[in-house]
């Protein structure tokens, strides 16, 4: 089914969604993301129910293709204590380890991408987003991380590396370079309980 909920309230919709389902357990995967590694999804749900995580990601992979799964009670709890209209940086507040139980999970067979991004919000992420889609015109479009690393690399496809000096909006209109928001993402991950996969 389709859910439309609050326009600028993210975790209201999901939190609406998790009370339906009556879920315990949420997976968010954001639009901007179009290259979220669907394929990993499985193993990050497995790990985070069995290990009663509030918050999980992967981490080694390319900005904007991790997964992310949240528990419905630290998702209330969020939503009680944070501004509404903030909530579009929902992985600011949930990945916190000082208030929600976290895990980070990496993948041992994958070659580190932590150096590249595949998220789409500028006009050259989606310059970059055409030309990856253009080598898979007509193909069934069920694309895996490993392929995608690999035709960067084989087609040394530009605009894949991420450019630390951007700046990244975080909540309440303040700005970091993505320098100092990968380093927060880093602080945060080493406070985390980690996992490894196959």
């Amino acid at each position: 089914g389709i859910y439309r909920g609050a326009k600028e309230n993210v975790i209201e919709r999901m939190i609406s969604v998790g009370r339906d389902e009556n879920a315990r357990h949420l997976a968010r995967v954001t639009g901007d993301n179009v290259f979220n590694a669907y394929e990993l999804m499985e193993r990050l749900i497995e790990i985070s129910v069995r290990n009663s995580l509030d918050y999980s990601r992967f981490v080694k992979i390319p900005f904007g293709t991790t997964p992310e799964i949240m528990s419905m009670k630290a998702l209330e709890d969020c939503y009680q204590n944070q501004d509404p209209a903030a909530s579009e940086y929902l992985t600011l507040f949930m990945y916190d380890p000082s208030r929600y139980s976290c895990g980070v999970v990496e993948k041992r067979d994958m070659p580190d991408g932590s150096h590249l991004t595949l998220t789409v919000d500028t006009p050259k992420d989606l310059d970059r987003t055409k030309t990856i889609l253009s080598h898979y015109q007509g193909k069934k479009l069920q694309i895996r991380l490993p392929e995608i690393l690999a035709l960067i690399k084989e087609h040394n496809i530009s605009d894949a590396e991420i450019d630390k000096a951007a700046v990244v909006k975080i909540p309440f209109d303040r700005r970091l370079s993505f320098s100092e928001y990968l380093s927060d993402l880093s602080d945060r991950a080493a406070k985390s309980r980690r996992f490894e996969v196959n």
